[in-house]
């Protein structure tokens, strides 16, 4: 098993291996989803296992075996009417006996495992203790394969991170920085919507910028400008900490903005402050269709790549501050020059 390199290979062998020692016609392989907390489900019955679907805990076998930590033996599903929404379909399928064990290592607590039998009553107690054992293993493996998979991902992030870095500094021009912020949160984090609002010193006010990809419909247009309390990521700015807006905050809001984002189907934001030395310059603005969108990974994600932009926007204003005074020197020198060639024509 440990030589898998996926959980789907290892499902499909795990279903081969397993029918040679145990008699059912169905395997299901369910896994946490911490992040939704539902189970997610796999089922085989004899070809190539099916698209993974979620359902709650509060509806699946695999859901009760995995919170309570014990197994489930049905030895008779004509008997048993909890659990419809999974039980139902096995009946109609002909399924008898349905016996569900946790998938759990010293460490965590991932899911559980089940196998059915068209027989009733279909496994002794030597068929139960082979299977619970098989569990342990699998169980194994299964942390492995995510253990590996987290630690890819982390890998990929921080590469990620280095090329965002590497390309913010090397951009001093406003119109070159902003698409490439659009790129890098784009490559780094899966988003819906993306933005970011500049503090202007001379109105108080903030500047809004789309960072949408261009194939999606913006919903608020490029540079306009507006008050704070106008803005999503007033309390982010003001507070310099995160903000996560739900659904049920965008309807609170009064400000336009949030009503576009609404109706554009956004259902979570969140907000980073950017920060520098001299205070916060603006904020990062993510959005998704999703409800609960962004896990603490990708808030810890996006924190560091505002900070980044902070330093990148504060170059580029510090850049345009210097090219405004070289252009007002050669201006005052050009002047003088003017005034002898005029005498010299008088």
């Amino acid at each position: 098993m440990v030589r898998h390199y996926s959980l789907s290979e290892l499902f499909h062998e795990l279903a081969q291996r397993l029918q040679k020692v145990a008699e059912f016609q169905l395997l299901h392989f369910g896994l946490h989803d911490p992040k939704e907390n539902v189970m997610r489900r796999h089922l085989w019955e004899g070809e190539g296992a099916v698209v993974p679907e979620a359902v709650s805990l509060a509806d699946s076998a695999s859901g009760y075996v995995w919170q309570n930590q014990t197994s489930l033996l049905i030895r008779d599903l004509r008997e048993d009417q909890r659990f419809p929404q999974v039980f139902g379909p096995l009946r109609d399928k002909g399924f008898r006996t349905y016996y569900v064990f946790p998938l759990t290592t010293a460490q965590s607590r991932l899911g559980a495992l089940g196998v059915g039998s068209r027989k009733a009553d279909a496994y002794g107690q030597q068929d139960l203790e082979l299977l619970i054992r098989v569990a342990e293993l699998v169980a194994i493996a299964v942390e492995t394969r995510i253990t590996k998979d987290v630690l890819l991902e982390e890998r990929r992030r921080l590469q990620a991170l280095v090329d965002v870095n590497r390309e913010l500094v090397s951009s001093l021009e406003m119109q070159h920085l902003l698409p490439l912020i659009s790129e890098c949160v784009t490559r780094v984090v899966p988003h819906d919507f993306a933005g970011v609002t500049l503090y202007e010193d001379d109105n108080r006010g903030m500047r809004a910028f789309v960072l949408s990809p261009a194939d999606k419909r913006p919903v608020m247009e490029m540079g306009r400008s507006v008050t704070i309390d106008q803005t999503l990521s007033a309390q982010a700015f003001l507070e310099q900490r995160p903000q996560l807006l739900t659904r049920n905050d965008l309807s609170a809001l009064t400000a336009p903005i949030a009503t576009r984002m609404l109706d554009a189907g956004i259902q979570t934001v969140l907000c980073m402050p950017m920060v520098t030395s001299k205070g916060a310059v603006g904020t990062l603005n993510v959005g998704s269709k999703r409800d609960r969108a962004f896990s603490p990974q990708d808030a810890e994600l996006l924190n560091q790549i505002a900070a980044q932009l902070a330093i990148a926007l504060e170059n580029a204003r510090a850049y345009r501050e210097i090219q405004a005074l070289k252009g007002a020197a050669v201006g005052r020198k050009a002047l003088p020059g003017r005034r002898n060639s005029d005498r010299t024509a008088l």
